[in-house]
């Protein structure tokens, strides 16, 4: 999926962590099994479209994929 973003939106920081647990925006995707939100990240990624580290663990340890539900 294409994403047109205008460029301020480009420097935010989508490896931040938040909340107690320090997930990212693809911890909380994963987490609530948000396919579309999860493809548009990683997509995003892949197109350099945006910084997104899908290594980044939260503050438990764990990556995005270890907190997705089942």
């Amino acid at each position: 999926a294409y994403i047109n973003m205008p460029k301020t939106q480009r420097q935010l920081n989508f490896n931040k962590r938040g909340g107690s647990k320090g997930w990212t925006p693809l911890h909380v995707a994963s987490y609530q099994g948000n396919v579309e939100a999860i493809k548009t990240l990683l997509d995003a990624e892949r197109s350099k479209i945006l910084d997104v580290d899908i290594f980044r663990r939260s503050l438990t340890n764990k990556l995005a994929r270890q907190v997705a539900q089942n």
